[in-house]
């Protein structure tokens, strides 16, 4: 009787339904791991990173936390059905890959992963662990209990890193991604695609498709490992308090108290 709104975890979504809350949510959070190439890892290997694309099985994971399996980092402008699910689960072709890679024996990647997401966290990089493991890939876990940690641990420039990304516009991730030298990724295709799509005509179809190449690129070339599009749930007493919006807006899901009403 403490609380009546409160940010949700897809794991206690059951509990709160019990207790009487109800538990909107919005599909709007990218999970899943983001791959940095300046570092001398195997994750430079294309093969590599396609071959942990092709070793998770997304349909699985999201069945246990919640949202939809995604192959493809969405965004609002950017998002292509036909990459949706571009790595379907195939651990033969994931050690197949591998071993062409020259990891026959099996790699190591190091990994930060977010405890402070909850469930979506490290518990689940835990469950996709599981399954690199199958084909040979031990991904090494070094879990950060706070965003700030986490933000800070973004410094030292890890090989690999989960993230919770919010559906944005393409060129938001272009920017924190992409352009970033920090990233390693030094990709003339994706500049090029980039230059295309600023300045194609605001609102136009090769705009939408210059977006929807770029975007593309990224799951091809697989410099993301998502996982799922997850839900961001909101734990509602609806005796108390009305009128909490959580319809997705750019950028995420913004809860504004302003916006409530009493009961």
């Amino acid at each position: 009787g403490e609380i009546d709104v409160a940010r949700g975890d897809p794991t206690t979504v059951a509990a709160a339904r019990a207790a009487g809350f109800a538990a909107p949510f919005a599909d709007a959070v990218n999970v899943g791991l983001f791959f940095n190439l300046t570092k001398t890892s195997p994750l430079r290997s294309l093969l590599v990173r396609q071959a942990m694309n092709y070793a998770v099985d997304r349909h699985v994971i999201a069945a246990a936390f919640g949202g939809t399996a995604t192959s493809e980092v969405v965004t609002s402008d950017g998002e292509d059905s036909a990459f949706e699910a571009h790595y379907p689960y195939d651990p033969a072709k994931a050690r197949a890959l591998l071993a062409a890679a020259g990891y026959k024996n099996g790699v190591t990647i190091n990994a930060l992963t977010a405890t402070f997401l909850g469930a979506p966290g490290t518990e689940q990089m835990q469950a996709v662990a599981s399954q690199l493991a199958k084909v040979g890939i031990t991904l090494n876990i070094t879990p950060e209990t706070s965003e700030s940690q986490w933000s800070a641990a973004l410094n030292t420039a890890p090989v690999a890193e989960q993230g919770s990304w919010t559906v944005d516009l393409a060129a938001v991730y272009y920017g924190l991604f992409m352009a970033n030298k920090a990233s390693g990724w030094s990709d003339p295709v994706l500049n090029s695609l980039f230059t295309k799509a600023v300045t194609a005509p605001v609102g136009s179809t090769q705009e939408a498709a210059d977006w929807k190449q770029l975007m593309g690129r990224t799951v091809t070339q697989a410099y993301f490992m998502p996982t799922i599009l997850a839900p961001r749930y909101v734990f509602v007493n609806t005796k108390i308090v009305g009128n909490v919006d959580v319809t997705p807006k750019l950028g995420g899901v913004f809860i504004n108290p302003a916006d409530w009403l009493p009961r």
